[in-house]
């Protein structure tokens, strides 16, 4: 392997090494929904067995009861657990493997031969076809097989050329370079350094990039790997066996219990406001029922709605007499409103009927 690549890779390597450290400061490995479906499987059943616990000791008889009913299936895992660490390693080796699968860095002899097509060079026995300076004033051209090129001579079969005076043609530069074995070489070494530079850099970009998703990718897989081995997530800890079993036994009790208590704690409330209900009937039955008697709620509710009936037939028997009274007072206000004859005249058929029933 050149310089160049050894310089390339180690570059790489140390690209990825830092990206790790700046982005995957706060990365963890944590569980599937395999591991949510394990730890509910236990939880369903808890549930199920809650109700029919002693009242002392029942915590200890769920986990005797789980351990008794999974112990077979959830067996301790023999392999090494994967961590966080082991998640940063295997997100290196992605990225990597990724990177230069996407902008591969070529071998020692891919590199020559892609600098050799970059700049060629002929070599003795080669037909070439030279233009070059015949004098100062003109330009022409020689054909021939090249015998030897070297000091800055071309030497073909019959002749002799200066690359000089191939240089002073506007762009005749990189055929002439093709006779200048010493300055082909040295392009191609720039050549090189160049590639496995650029190439480095655009891995190096990549990486940067797809660092996120890639990590990402490797924490589930190392989730994965854990779970296969046997381990399960729970509560933010990786378990297995009958740890395992105690920690999904344990979290199930204290939510099946909580529940329980909240349950004790409502009905215990709604018994108080019941009996506060009670005393309070009780009370007003001490106030309107005769000493020594006991009120109903039904009663009470009875005497409540012949309250409200008496009051209600109170408002219309008054309304009905303020009718009758606007109605005499109508009468008496026409009455008044009549002529003084009209009066004199019904007194005098009044008195003459006196008369008259007087005889």
């Amino acid at each position: 392997m050149s310089f160049f690549a050894v310089k390339a890779r180690l570059s790489l390597f140390w690209g990825c090494f830092f990206l790790l450290a700046l982005f995957s400061s706060h990365a963890d490995v944590v569980g599937s929904s395999l591991s949510a479906q394990r730890v509910a499987a236990i939880d369903s059943f808890c549930e199920q067995q809650f109700d029919t616990l002693p009242a002392t000791k029942a915590e200890a008889e769920l986990l005797r009861r789980v351990i008794s009913a999974f112990k077979d299936k959830f067996a301790p895992a023999t392999e090494a657990l994967l961590l966080e660490d082991d998640a940063l390693l295997l997100t290196q080796e992605l990225l990597q493997q990724r990177a230069a699968e996407q902008y591969p860095i070529p071998d020692a002899e891919e590199q020559q031969r892609l600098a050799e097509e970059e700049f060629p060079l002929y070599k003795r026995g080669d037909r070439v076809r030279i233009v070059h300076k015949k004098n100062p004033f003109a330009t022409t051209v020689t054909e021939g097989v090249l015998y030897e090129a070297r000091n800055g001579i071309i030497k073909l079969a019959n002749v002799s050329i200066r690359v000089r005076d191939m240089m002073d043609i506007s762009g005749n530069e990189a055929e002439a370079l093709k006779f200048d074995q010493k300055a082909t070489l040295l392009r191609r070494e720039q050549f090189i350094e160049n590639l496995l530079k650029q190439r480095s850099q655009a891995q190096t970009e990549w990486m940067l990039q797809n660092q996120e998703s890639v990590e990402e990718e490797a924490m589930q897989t190392c989730a994965r790997r854990n779970e296969e081995a046997g381990y399960t997530f729970v509560s933010g800890i990786w378990t297995s066996g009958e740890q395992f079993l105690e920690r999904a036994a344990l979290l199930a009790y204290n939510r099946l219990n909580s529940l329980k208590q909240v349950a004790e704690k409502r009905a215990m409330l709604l018994a108080e406001q019941s009996l506060e209900a009670q005393m309070q009937t009780v009370e007003l039955s001490g106030k309107i029922a005769p000493p020594g008697s006991w009120i109903s709620p039904a009663a009470e509710l009875n005497r409540r709605a012949k309250a409200e009936s008496q009051r209600l037939q109170a408002i219309a028997a008054a309304k009905e007499a303020e009718l009758k009274r606007q109605e005499e007072k109508k009468t008496r206000l026409e009455e008044d409103a009549w002529p003084r004859k009209d009066r004199n005249k019904k007194k005098k058929r009044a008195n003459s009927r006196r008369c008259w029933t007087a005889k």
